[in-house]
C-alpha cells in the first residue's frame, strides 16, 4: 500500500482480497489507495489476480518496500524507516467494507456506513484474529449467546458457514535472503484452532502454528488449543533455531509439538490432553527442560522421535489412572540415517502409570533396514540419569527396551527392584547393552543350537561354506587353501553334490574374517554359477551370511528368487532388501507356494518384511548364480561366508533355526 508521508508514527491499514471476482482493495487511514499487485504472494502483478480455493496459503503480513516510503532508484532503505511494528491487527474470513472502485481517497465504508476507529475494537463477522497489542492475552466475550469465548487468535479449520475454507498461522523465510534472517517471535498469544464459532466441535483438523524454512522463531506465553498440532512444520525445510518459553498446548487430536527438521528448545512448557503422542519429531535436535504433560486418553508414546538427537530435563508427565495410560513407551526413539550417532539424554524425569506391554524408554532401530548398521547409520547412545524411579508403574515390562545391539547407554542412579531395567525386544534378541552405572554390556549372539540342522533341511540342493573348502595337495590328500588363492570350484556340502564354477574372476579365500572363520572374496566382475542345481517345487529359500550385498539368482534370465538391484524378488513379487555395507549379517529368504503365495524376508533372524501375490508364477532352480555380473547395474565386490539353496519353502521354525545356528557359528550380535 503506498504510504503518503512515511513519517507518520501510526496507520491504519486494511486490505481485502475477493476470493470469488479477485478484486483487491486496500485502504490507509480510512481512504483508498491502489495497492501494487506485484507484491501479492510473488509477483501475480504481472498476470490478472486470482484465488483458487485450497487447505492453506502461506503470506506475507507485512513487507516494506521503497515505493511504499516514497523512495526510488535506491539499493538500501533509508535508515530510520526500515520497522514495521503492528499495533493491532484483525484477520477476518468475511468481506468487511463496500468496495465502490472509484479511484483513490474514497472513504472506507462498511455497509453500515463509514468506518470510524472505534469499529477496530469489535470482533466483526468472520474474524478469526484480533491482537490489541495494549493489552494482555484474553478470551474476547463470545459474539454469539451460549457459544463459548473466542481467544486472541481463532483459526477455524471448517468456517462457520460454508465449512470448507481452512485458516493457520504460518511462519515461513525466504532463507536466502539477508533481509529476512532475524528474530521472529509470537509473545502472550492465545490461539484456538479447529474449533469455530457456532460452538465446539469434534472436527479438530489443522496446524495452530506451522513453521517452514525459518532463522531464529521464538514463542513466549503462547497457549495454542484444539487443532491437529499445536506447533507443527509445513514442509520438508529446516527451522532453527525455534523457541519456546513458558507455553501450553492443549486438546490436539495428534501431538501438541510435531517438528521435522528443527533446531528446537523448550523451557517451562506444558503438553496437555493431546492425542496419540505428545511431542512427536523427525530428524530433529530437541533440547526440552522443565516440561509437564498430563495424561491422554489414546496415547501411544508420549515422546515419539525419528532419527532425531535430543536432551530432556526435568520432565514430569502424570498418568495416573488405569484407563489413560501409555500403551507402548513414554519415550520413544529410532536411529538416525546419514546424520551420524544418535544422542539421547534423560535427566529427572519422573512418569506414572502405562500398560502391561509397555515400558519407560523404547529405543529402536528395527524401523529401518531391519535394525543392520551401514557406513551412514551405526549407533546409538542412550544417558537415563535419576530418572524412572519414584512413580513408575512396576508392573510394566521393564524400564528400558531395545531391539538390538546397536542401542547402548548406561543408567544412573538407583535401579529398580521391578520391573526389569532392561530387556530386548529383537526376535532373535540377546544384546540389551544399557548398562548400570557406566558399564555398558557386550553384544552378544544367540545360544548355540544343538547340531547344523542345514544337512537335514528337506529339499537341500546347495550348502556351501568357505571354511570347510579344501583343494587337491601336491603329494596327495587335501590340504587348506592359501590366502588370496582363487577357488575355481565351490564345494557343495549337501547330498546332492552341486558344485559351483567359478565364472570370469574367481573369487579368492581369505581366512579369519568373522568369528575366525573363512570367506570368499569376490571382485566386481565374477562370481559362481551351479548349472546342476534344479528344482521341483515351484518354491525356495536362501541363506546368505555376507559382508556386502552379492548378487543370487535362482534362475537367470527366468522366473526366479534373487537378490539383485535395489530388491528381493519371486517372479514377479518384489521387496526392498535390508542390508549392511559395513558388518556382517546373515540373510534369509523365502518364497512359499500354493492358494497363498508369499516373499517373506529375514535379516539377522529378524522376519522385517512379508509379500503376497497369490497369483504370482512359480520360480525355478536353473544354472543359479552367486556374486558380481558386473553389467552396469548392480555389482559386488564383498565376502561371502556361507550360501544355502533349499527347493520348497521352508517352515517358520526351521528357518529360524538355521538362522539362528549361523548367527551363533558366525558370533553375530543381536
Amino acid at each position: 500500500m503506498p504510504i503518503a508521508d512515511a513519517s507518520q508514527s501510526l496507520l491504519r491499514c486494511s486490505i481485502q482480497f475477493d476470493l470469488h471476482t479477485g478484486a483487491v482493495a486496500t485502504w490507509v487511514n480510512h481512504a483508498r489507495v491502489t495497492p501494487d499487485l506485484s507484491f501479492v504472494n510473488d509477483g501475480w502483478g504481472e498476470r490478472p489476480v486470482s484465488f483458487t480455493r485450497n487447505k492453506y496459503s502461506p503470506f506475507n503480513l507485512g513487507v516494506l518496500t521503497y515505493a511504499s516510503i516514497g523512495a526510488s532508484g535506491v539499493s538500501t532503505l533509508p535508515g530510520g524507516v526500515a520497522d514495521l511494528t503492528f499495533g493491532a491487527m484483525r484477520l477476518s474470513s468475511t468481506l468487511q467494507y463496500v468496495d465502490a472502485g472509484t479511484g483513490d481517497q474514497q472513504p472506507q465504508r462498511t455497509t453500515a456506513g463509514p468506518v470510524k476507529d472505534s469499529d477496530w475494537w469489535t470482533t466483526g463477522p468472520g474474524v478469526f484474529a484480533c491482537l490489541p497489542m495494549d493489552q494482555p492475552a484474553h478470551l474476547d466475550p463470545s459474539p454469539q449467546p451460549n457459544a463459548p469465548a473466542l481467544p486472541d487468535l481463532q483459526v477455524p479449520w471448517l468456517s462457520a458457514t460454508s465449512g470448507q475454507v481452512g485458516f493457520g498461522l504460518f511462519v515461513s523465510k525466504e532463507l536466502g535472503n539477508s533481509d529476512t534472517i532475524g528474530g521472529d517471535s509470537l509473545e502472550r498469544l492465545t490461539i484456538n484452532c479447529g474449533r469455530v464459532f457456532s460452538g465446539p466441535s469434534t472436527d479438530n483438523y489443522g496446524q495452530a502454528i506451522a513453521v517452514g524454512f525459518v532463522y531464529t522463531l521464538r514463542l513466549e506465553d503462547v497457549v495454542a488449543q484444539f487443532g491437529a498440532q499445536g506447533l507443527s512444520s509445513y514442509n520438508f525445510g529446516v527451522s532453527y533455531p525455534v523457541e519456546l518459553r513458558q507455553c501450553q498446548f492443549s486438546w490436539q487430536t495428534d501431538a501438541s509439538i510435531y517438528s521435522f527438521g528443527q533446531i528446537a528448545r523448550a523451557d517451562r512448557v506444558g503438553l496437555s490432553y493431546y492425542g496419540n503422542t505428545a511431542l512427536k519429531a523427525v530428524r530433529s535436535t530437541l533440547t526440552f527442560r522443565d516440561i509437564f504433560c498430563t495424561d491422554s486418553a489414546v496415547c501411544e508414546s508420549v515422546v515419539r522421535m525419528y532419527e532425531c538427537s535430543a536432551q530432556f530435563d526435568a520432565w514430569t508427565i502424570d498418568f495416573e489412572g488405569a484407563a489413560t495410560v501409555p500403551s507402548d513407551s513414554y519415550f520413544w526413539a529410532s536411529l538416525g540415517s546419514d546424520v551420524g550417532p544418535t544422542q539421547l539424554a534423560l535427566r529427572d524425569c519422573q512418569v506414572g502409570t502405562a500398560g502391561p506391554e509397555a515400558v519407560a524408554v523404547r529405543l529402536v532401530a528395527g524401523n529401518a533396514n531391519a535394525g543392520l548398521p551401514t557406513s551412514s547409520r551405526n549407533t546409538g547412545w542412550c544417558t537415563i540419569e535419576r530418572s524412572f524411579n519414584t512413580f513408575f508403574d512396576r508392573n510394566t515390562l521393564g524400564v528400558v527396551a531395545v531391539d538390538g545391539p546397536l542401542w547402548q547407554g548406561t543408567f544412573h542412579g538407583l535401579p529398580p527392584a521391578r520391573p526389569e531395567l532392561v530387556l530386548t525386544t529383537a526376535s532373535p534378541g540377546a544384546s540389551a547393552r544399557i548398562g548400570l552405572n557406566g558399564a555398558v554390556p557386550p553384544a552378544v549372539t544367540v545360544p548355540r543350537p544343538a547340531a547344523d540342522p542345514i544337512p537335514d533341511l528337506p529339499g537341500l540342493v546347495g550348502y556351501y561354506q568357505a571354511e570347510t573348502l579344501r583343494l587337491p595337495a601336491d603329494g596327495g590328500g587335501l590340504r587348506l587353501p592359501n590366502d588370496g588363492e582363487a577357488i575355481t570350484s565351490l564345494t557343495d556340502l549337501s547330498k546332492a553334490h552341486n558344485d559351483g564354477a567359478a565364472v570370469r574372476t574367481a573369487p579368492v579365500y581369505v581366512s579369519k574374517q568373522v568369528n575366525g572363520r573363512a570367506a570368499l572374496r569376490f571382485d566386481r566382475n565374477g562370481w559362481y554359477q551351479f548349472p546342476s542345481m534344479h528344482g521341483a517345487t515351484g518354491g525356495g529359500t536362501l541363506f546368505l551370511v555376507t559382508r556386502g550385498n552379492p548378487i543370487v539368482d535362482t534362475a537367470p534370465g527366468g522366473a526366479s528368487l534373487r537378490r539383485y538391484g535395489l530388491a528381493w524378488s519371486a517372479n514377479f513379487l518384489a521387496a526392498p532388501p535390508a542390508a549392511s555395507n559395513t558388518d556382517w549379517a546373515v540373510y534369509a529368504a523365502r518364497y512359499t507356494t500354493g492358494a497363498k503365495r508369499f516373499l517373506d524376508l529375514w535379516a539377522n533372524g529378524r522376519h522385517y518384511d512379508s509379500r503376497r501375490r497369490d497369483t504370482n508364477g512359480d520360480i525355478k532352480f536353473a544354472t543359479p548364480l552367486l556374486g558380481s555380473v558386473n553389467n552396469g547395474l548392480d555389482v559386488f565386490a564383498g565376502l561371502v561366508a556361507v550360501a544355502v539353496f533349499v527347493d520348497g519353502g521352508l517352515s517358520d521354525g526351521q528357518v529360524d533355526l538355521v538362522n539362528r545356528f549361523l548367527l551363533h557359528q558366525h558370533n553375530i550380535p543381536v
